[in-house]
């Protein structure tokens, strides 16, 4: 076996190849086809020259193939210059010239893995991660199944890594993803239990209520108790209010609801242990119905017993309209009789009813307290009746300043203090005073401006055409002082000229920022009103001749005295 030199600048071709004779007289021996083991030796001996296989042809190395078989001669020829050995057992196929390699017989397998690492010999080095190739002939192995190339076990190889690495790569995408919705759901949770900062009044503060488990198997969710708008003008709320008023009384069995005691069975307090049994849905627990109808007033309304309370409440109520029942003097309106009606009615209903109870048996007020809490309350009732009688008489008056009143709302009309000095009419008739406190927000010319519609407003207070004069008291006398109101609210968005200016000086840049501020300002020139009638008061021992006899004459006739039968 004489191998042809092989040119410079080439390396041998690793693997098994076949030879192809080449065109024209060739000068080696012809020799038989040398086995699989002399053909590897041969390949990999310095000088050999092999023909690269063509594009997608597939080799191996060291597996003997269907061709491999048959015995021609191997006449290996010199490769051209310029070109790059092919990785892997390949095809030559004859060259164009005379070859002058012998002809000599294809080596056996274990010829040519001894020639293959002799030293000396050039090899190209393997490709990172590509495993060396080793010689896998076995005698069982036929040439008509060789078995799959070392290229096609290396690519799937691959594949297979690939996808291990995807796959691991989707399940830490999916880790992260669960954390980030975890951490999402508890961040929308936290923010939603926070009032919206940017929201104003007290309706867009209110959170979102919860359902609660009325522990009878059905969820019972805590009612509104702003009442819709289209039910409150509706011209029968009153009569399905009194209707609501009427059961809630029946079911509790008394005939007032300030006669309630504290053993009365539907509003004794539950005890420890039947609210765990309640808690726990034992079979024994307390079981409200319409028969045995039970409220606990020292729980919460918003408490899983009482929901369930107002719940069985409901139903009854429906159950009993349809029977015919607080049909008088009419019929209730379908709008009335939907669930979420009903249940506003009689969860606002229960506020009041559960504060008596409070304050009869949980808290007793003592007699000043109730003095106190009284007086409260007949403060504020003044103040709204005065913002509304006086917005009446802006509307009947001066209409272009409503805009201006309804701004302002309550918190623009001063508090008053009972005081105990009386007063007295244009007849001497004895009458109550009260003391002016003005908020500390509000100026002098906005202060002076309102208390110029009080002669307005009680003029309207009796009127002088229609059928009767309008019931109730008259206006309280109400002294001018210098006593100021520090921890009044100021309304936000008036003009500048309605606030004080000393008091704007105290705020801080964000209470500038929340008091929305006009910085135009109003003209507030006090409104223009002659008084036609006098001051005086109603009262039972004064006869109603007398009283208007005498007003009058001091007003028209310009008498000084309206006693006496001359001024009649």
């Amino acid at each position: 076996m004489n191998p042809t030199p092989e040119p410079k600048g080439k390396e041998p071709i690793r693997g098994g190849s076949r030879n192809y004779p080449t065109a024209g007289p060739s000068t080696s021996p012809s020799n038989p086809m040398p086995t699989a083991q002399g053909s590897t030796s041969t390949s990999t001996q310095p000088g050999s020259s092999q023909r690269p296989p063509p594009e997608g042809h597939p080799t191996s190395s060291g597996l003997p193939t269907a061709d491999s078989s048959r015995e021609k001669p191997m006449n290996p020829t010199p490769e051209p210059k310029g070109k790059e050995p092919i990785r892997g057992g390949s095809r030559n196929h004859p060259t164009a010239g005379p070859s002058t390699s012998p002809s000599n017989p294809m080596p056996t397998a274990q010829e040519s893995t001894s020639t293959s690492t002799q030293p000396g010999s050039p090899q190209r080095p393997s490709p990172e991660g590509h495993p060396p190739r080793q010689a896998t002939t076995n005698a069982s192995t036929s040439p008509e199944d060789p078995g799959p190339p070392d290229d096609i076990a290396v690519t799937l190889a691959r594949l297979v890594a690939t996808l291990r690495n995807q796959q691991d790569t989707l399940k830490n995408i999916q880790t992260q993803g669960n954390t980030l919705r975890s951490e999402f759901q508890g961040f929308q949770q936290t923010h939603t239990r926070e009032p919206n900062a940017e929201a104003s009044g007290s309706a867009a503060r209110k959170r979102k209520k919860p359902a609660r488990n009325g522990k009878d198997g059905n969820a019972v969710s805590i009612p509104a108790s702003k009442v819709d708008p289209a039910i409150a003008e509706h011209p029968l709320y009153d009569q399905f209010l009194k209707s609501i008023r009427v059961h809630f009384r029946e079911l509790m069995g008394v005939d007032d609801i300030r006669s309630l005691q504290l053993d009365s069975p539907p509003c004794r307090p539950l005890t420890p242990e039947e609210l765990d049994d309640f808690n726990s849905r034992s079979p024994t627990r307390i079981q409200i119905s319409e028969e045995a109808y039970r409220f606990d007033f020292k729980l919460k309304r918003s408490h899983p017993f009482n929901l369930h309370a107002f719940s069985v409440f409901t139903q009854s109520f429906l159950r009993r309209v349809e029977a015919g029942e607080y049909s008088h003097p009419s019929p209730l309106p379908d709008e009335f009789l939907q669930r979420r009606h009903v249940l506003t009615a009689v969860y606002n209903h229960a506020k009041w009813v559960k504060s008596l109870f409070y304050r009869k048996f949980v808290h007793k007020e003592t007699e000043e307290e109730t003095d106190d809490r009284l007086a409260a309350g007949a403060r504020s009732s003044r103040k709204y009746r005065l913002y509304e009688k006086r917005l009446d008489a802006v509307e009947k008056i001066a209409p272009e300043h409503r805009q201006l009143m309804e701004s302002a709302g309550v918190q623009g009309v001063s508090s008053d203090e009972s005081s105990d000095e009386l007063a007295t009419d244009v007849l001497g008739q004895a009458m109550d005073k009260t003391i002016r406190i003005s908020p500390a927000w509000r100026s002098a010319a906005f202060q002076n401006w309102q208390r110029s519609i009080d002669p307005v407003v009680r003029d309207l207070s009796r009127p002088r055409v229609g059928h009767r004069q309008k019931p109730g008291a008259n206006p309280r006398f109400r002294e001018v002082s210098t006593r100021v109101n520090q921890a009044s609210v100021a309304p936000s968005g008036l003009p500048r000229n309605c606030y004080d200016e000393a008091w704007l000086q105290t705020l801080h840049a964000h209470e500038m920022e929340e008091l929305r501020m006009e910085e135009k300002d109003y003209e507030l020139e006090p409104i223009q009103y002659v008084q036609t009638q006098p001051w005086y008061r109603r009262a039972r021992r004064v006869p109603l001749s007398n009283r208007r006899r005498g007003a009058f004459a001091e007003i028209d006739v310009g008498l000084t005295t309206s006693h006496g039968g001359e001024g009649t």
